[in-house]
């Protein structure tokens, strides 16, 4: 009688579990994950509320919208490098008294999970009041996250004034 070489004798019973298993026992690989909550609903409510707060700020010179979205942890960066606390900036909303319009373009939002940056480019028309005078068009980042209710909190602002040259290339 021959001999089965001992290599497929073991082939055979490593395989035979499998045999008597039936397709519907197979774990199915796992579904993709589900698809994000319409990112685009969620995006233009970022725009919004970071359009609304601005307006708020610098025309309307009110700072309850920044109150009701924010927390004592907000920080705001001025043009120049100026890093002052939700309070500070409460307290010198009196600067804007002379400016007559703003304007807010360039929008975009990266948004990831939880955490979202709004960029735009902002022009006040009107001079700021103290020591800051006239400023060129600006770049405008707007950081928010959302809290454990699933809302939209602002966390941090940050204004950069454009360079002469970004503006003239249309870059700023």
């Amino acid at each position: 009688m021959p001999r089965l070489p001992l290599f497929f004798v073991f082939c055979g019973l490593a395989t035979l579990p499998l045999a008597a298993c039936d397709s519907s026992d197979v774990p199915s690989a796992p579904s993709a994950a589900p698809p994000p909550v319409d990112q685009s609903n969620q995006e233009a409510r970022l725009l919004e509320l970071s359009q609304e707060i601005t307006e708020s700020l610098i025309l309307d010179q009110d700072g309850s919208l920044l109150l009701a979205v924010s927390d004592e942890s907000y920080v705001e960066i001025a043009p120049g490098g100026v890093v002052e606390s939700r309070e500070q900036l409460l307290g010198d909303l009196w600067a804007f008294a002379t400016v007559d319009s703003i304007s807010i373009s360039n929008e975009r939002v990266v948004l990831r999970e939880s955490t979202a940056v709004v960029l735009n480019r902002l022009v006040i028309y009107g001079p700021i009041q103290g020591p800051i005078g006239e400023i060129g068009p600006m770049t405008m980042k707007t950081t928010f996250g959302k809290n454990n209710n699933g809302d939209w909190r602002v966390l941090a602002r940050a204004y950069s004034v454009c360079a002469p040259e970004a503006v003239s290339f249309n870059l700023c």
